[in-house]
């Protein structure tokens, strides 16, 4: 009996910790194969499916007729690599471009997204297309980063699938080498001007405070930074936290 207390406990915490990632794809102008939309990647196995990177398992629906395929699963918070699949064989799997995803090395182009504790709702994306790319980055060295690690928010979150507008847990940034510098890259479904602000940990409390000579007024009388997302990849110079 204790055996199966503390089994059920292991997998009621695991089912807390996960949260929700929703994968939306454009099939319009696509001939959808008999065999339905599918989405492989590396989340697959944490989202409970037998295997990663299997292109037959993750079925995308469209309920509602209007072209957009989606699916909602429960991972735990990480980063992870995917692709969209017309059919269930790699046959019919997406060919982003390079701007729009991370290349594994052989060939192949993979889309990136990354969970927080948030539940993420993904812009709507052509099939093979890209979205404005953003990769946001911030130079904790001399910091002490939080338990909590370093996350970024700002009003671009809602549109990005990231929660709420400057909800400070939605969207963690990582630092995968170990050289201070902590990034995410994010897709937006449209270019724009946005308002951001890097956070030491997952509450608003532990904002930067942004200096006048690089911020503009959020309209609550806090000073944010300040986002040209205009290009099809935009990237964020990694400045000091505060500075």
């Amino acid at each position: 009996m204790k055996h199966l207390y503390l089994l059920v406990l292991i997998l009621l915490t695991h089912a807390a910790q996960a949260t929700p990632l929703t994968f939306r794809v454009d099939m319009r102008g696509q001939t959808v194969a008999a065999a339905g939309v599918h989405v492989a990647g590396n989340f697959q196995a944490a989202a409970g499916f037998p295997a990663d990177w299997n292109p037959a398992t993750t079925r995308l629906t469209d309920a509602d007729n209007d072209g957009i395929y989606e699916t909602t699963v429960n991972v735990p918070a990480g980063t992870y690599l995917y692709k969209f699949v017309n059919g269930n064989a790699w046959g019919g799997a997406e060919l982003p471009t390079a701007t729009c995803g991370v290349a594994d090395g052989g060939g192949n182009v993979n889309r990136p997204v990354v969970v927080g504790a948030a539940a993420v709702r993904l812009p709507v994306v052509a099939f093979g297309g890209c979205n404005t790319q953003v990769r946001f980055a911030v130079n904790m060295r001399g910091q002490t980063v939080a338990r909590t690690g370093v996350h970024v928010v700002g009003n671009f979150q809602a549109l990005a699938g990231y929660g709420a507008n400057w909800d400070a847990t939605a969207l963690p940034l990582a630092d995968d080498n170990g050289d201070g510098i902590y990034e995410v890259q994010i897709a937006l479904p449209a270019p724009g001007r946005f308002l951001y602000r890097f956070v030491n940990g997952n509450t608003t409390g532990a904002a930067e405070t942004v200096p006048a000579a690089c911020g503009t007024d959020d309209g609550t009388g806090t000073l944010a930074r300040v986002l040209e997302a205009t290009a099809a990849v935009n990237v964020v110079p990694a400045a000091c936290f505060g500075t």
